[in-house]
């Protein structure tokens, strides 16, 4: 009685020690099942909902008994199983007991593998509620005499308590885990919504001020009857700036929609047949009125016949911003543009600038969201347009780099597969 009561004692110590599951199945496995004198045992869960029993850890079992039973259902007829349908402790002193009650029992002793003589099952019952138990066995068989019977139980009880408890632990833990990962997202997305707001709010207003004060110009030159103003040559050149400046906002609003579309992952590409060649041509084209007010000589190459199946709105935001890129910052130097076939039907698209160039530790940097070179720091823009053409290339499953030196421009290389290859 005196050496039960002081291992009773030293368990329970152990297992109020114990914080989590794994550390309250450890005391279990190595020292309960000790205590127990028992040969084999094995701790489950028990999950109400899915109405399974799923082994935690065992004892004495070879692994490929393990494996073939992580999960059982319920209903299966094992002792464990019926001992927390009934939520009552089972006993059973011989083999034949065991195989006359539960004949599936002998899937747990294959050729070569002692047989169980004797078994022991308890469920963990914590208020009425069934989360798990412990089974355990002997090869020779064993008496469970009531000291025995009252021995097992009140050690069983302490373990039902330490797995409940460290269950909650870890449910907690992770539901801190979880918040905590929610919280920062939350403080991400406020922190995305602040800089977004502050750097679009500035983008927008100069090309919004700029058509405000021409607009202003021209109302007060026709309130002043000032015909000499609207002569034919002013009123192009008047116009080519209004469309510069429109073309400016047009491109603002679509990287805002853009990124704010990639920021809740709801960007998507729509793979079509798009002649790649004619749309290079075509976005070059929209970009002349404003290469010719701001003094850029633009020369390219495109090959002919180039298609294959791409999103072309896409492909032309693509195309777009990295023109754009080019003007902000080729310091009016000339800017060459390049379509090329490569294997398996791809393409590669170059756009080369002579611009200020990218310092080799910023080449990566400025494909991030709100990011520009440290050489350019001071340039009007979002940030936005090198990270939208790789985050819209990714959907394409193409690529992007830069090559650049400081001082002598930069060189962009977009590479494309071709979807409507066979890989």
């Amino acid at each position: 009685m005196i050496q039960a009561a002081n291992q009773i004692h030293r368990i329970t110590r152990n297992l109020c020690k114990a914080i989590t599951l794994a550390e309250v199945l450890e005391i279990i496995v190595k020292q309960v099942f000790r205590a127990f004198q028992a040969d084999r045992g094995g701790v489950s869960s028990y999950d109400s909902e899915a109405q399974e029993i799923i082994v935690l850890r065992t004892v004495g079992y070879p692994p490929k008994i393990v494996d073939k039973f992580p999960k059982i259902p319920i209903q299966a007829k094992f002792p464990l199983n019926e001992a927390i349908r009934i939520k009552r402790p089972i006993f059973m002193e011989t083999r034949k007991s065991i195989l006359s009650r539960f004949p599936e029992a002998v899937s747990f002793s294959p050729p070569g593998l002692s047989p169980t003589e004797s078994l022991g099952v308890i469920p963990f019952v914590v208020q009425d509620r069934v989360i798990g138990g412990i089974s355990f066995s002997y090869f020779e068989p064993k008496k469970f005499t009531p000291a025995l019977r009252n021995f097992i139980l009140t050690v069983s009880h302490q373990c039902a308590q330490a797995f409940e408890r460290a269950r909650l632990y870890d449910v907690e833990k992770a539901i801190a885990k979880e918040n905590a990962h929610l919280l920062e997202e939350a403080r991400a997305a406020l922190q995305f919504r602040d800089e977004f707001l502050s750097i679009a709010s500035h983008e927008l207003r100069t090309p919004l001020t700029s058509l405000s004060l021409s607009a202003q110009l021209r109302s007060l030159k026709l309130a002043q009857k000032d015909s000499a103003y609207f002569t034919p040559e002013n009123l192009k050149t008047i116009t080519d700036s209004d469309n510069c400046q429109i073309a400016r906002l047009k491109r603002l609003i679509n990287d805002m929609l853009h990124v704010s579309k990639l920021h809740s992952s709801k960007l998507i590409c729509e793979s079509q047949e798009t002649h790649l060649s004619q749309l290079v041509r075509t976005t070059l084209d929209g970009f002349s009125v404003e290469f010719g007010i701001l003094g850029y000589q633009v020369t390219s190459n495109i090959e002919d016949g180039i298609s294959g199946k791409w999103d072309s709105l896409r492909i032309e935001q693509v195309v777009t911003n990295l023109l754009t890129n080019a003007v902000k910052y080729g310091r009016q130097n000339p800017i060459h543009v390049e379509l090329n076939r490569i294997a398996q039907g791809g393409a590669r698209l170059t756009v080369q600038d002579q611009g200020y160039g990218i310092p080799v530790e910023d080449q990566e940097r400025i494909f991030e969201r709100f990011e520009r070179g440290r050489l350019n720091s001071e340039k009007n823009g979002l940030g936005l347009g090198l990270y939208i053409v790789r985050e819209i290339l990714k959907l394409q499953a193409g690529t992007i780099h830069v090559e650049s030196e400081v001082g002598r421009g930069s060189k962009f290389v977009v590479e494309l597969r071709n979807f409507s290859e066979s890989p």
